[in-house]
């Protein structure tokens, strides 16, 4: 996991991230229920094409190394592959490999593409393992992180990811020496999605609140009214009788409404084990509301994550709405210190 502070900073996402991360949640519940689409062979064809055209147009000894794997990159996005630069760095740590393939930064935007394998045999699953929010471009400017599974072969035990930087304030990032580190990795974790059999006609007006040091908080537009950067802490309501409750007991859910603003608070027992969940507000259009900001404390003492969405509208606005949970158990935690250097050059 980041450091404190960056971990904080990083979750503050802009209004066009928080809709990019809404609609990852969105597409994830539904690909539970539904087959993956068959890739058109037509395209794997134009795709082979865009990588020869690439291989072609290298220096003969970049070329003859050029790795299958930017078959990938181009399935994924030609444009992104056009602005990336071969890398080609690497490390292995107990028999886990992660290489940086290709990367580039351009203005106030860094890009990577990173491959992790089990080289070892044993360690991954079924499923691509979780980076688990441990990895960082090192750089002493604001920045705010997105990762996205491209691909994972498990047969190969190998996983895809594009990463991308930003930097928030719109500074440029330098021209110079980075260091891309990885300190954990998250395998085998279970994710069900549930519809949360919940009365929203039992919500409680004005419930009392308190405030504590948040591990994490994120936003559409900025820092909210009630988070006091000096201390880092948010106001919240007070854990309540659950209006939903999972049969396992880990996972439980109370709302509140003051101030104009829906708060469902969900809390996750046996956080030490990094257990953990997500949540959705769907209107009965089926629309998905937005988030003015969500925040999180922990509770040591009862190993407890209390996890808070908050959402403006009018009182009682919410009857008609369907509330999905997203409970992840079953994690199993690989720690390393995965770390490579690399030159890039701003192309802006």
């Amino acid at each position: 996991m980041r450091e404190y502070n960056d971990a904080l900073d990083a979750l503050c996402f802009t209004e066009e991230e928080q809709a990019m991360l809404t609609k990852k949640l969105e597409q994830a519940a539904q690909s539970a229920q539904r087959p993956r689409k068959r890739r058109h062979p037509r395209r794997v064809v134009c795709i082979a094409a865009a990588v020869a055209m690439l291989t072609a147009s290298l220096t003969p000894a970049l070329a003859a190394n050029v790795p299958a794997v930017y078959e990938t990159i181009y399935a994924f996005s030609p444009a992104i592959a056009q602005r990336l630069k071969p890398v080609n760095q690497s490390c292995e740590v107990d028999g886990v490999r992660m290489e940086v393939v290709s990367a580039a930064i351009q203005d106030n935007v860094a890009e990577i593409y990173l491959t992790i394998q089990d080289v070892q045999g044993g360690r991954f699953g079924a499923e691509a393992p979780d980076l688990d929010d441990s990895w960082t471009l090192r750089c002493p400017i604001g920045q705010s992180y997105h990762c996205e599974l491209v691909q994972y072969d498990p047969q190969s035990l190998t996983a895809t990811y594009y990463l991308s930087i930003t930097n928030r304030e719109g500074e440029s990032f330098p021209s110079q020496l980075y260091t891309f580190s990885l300190s954990r990795l998250r395998l085998e974790q279970q994710n069900s999605w549930v519809t949360l059999d919940v009365d929203l006609s039992n919500i409680p007006l004005d419930p009392p609140l308190e405030r504590h040091t948040v591990f994490a908080i994120g936003a559409s537009n900025g820092f909210p009214p009630v988070y006091d950067r000096t201390d880092r802490s948010c106001t919240f309501i007070q854990p309540q009788q659950p209006l939903w409750q999972s049969e396992d007991g880990l996972f439980s859910l109370s709302a509140g409404y003051y101030d104009g603003q829906l708060h469902l608070q969900y809390a996750t027992k046996g956080w030490s084990e990094d257990n953990s969940c997500g949540l959705l507000l769907t209107g009965p259009d089926g629309i998905t509301v937005k988030t003015d900001y969500s925040a999180v404390y922990v509770e040591d003492e009862t190993d407890t994550e209390y996890r808070e969405y908050v959402y403006t509208m009018p009182y009682g606005d919410w009857m008609d709405c369907t509330i999905t949970g997203s409970l992840i158990t079953g994690v199993r935690i690989l720690k390393g210190n995965w770390e490579v250097s690399f030159q890039l050059n701003n192309d802006g």
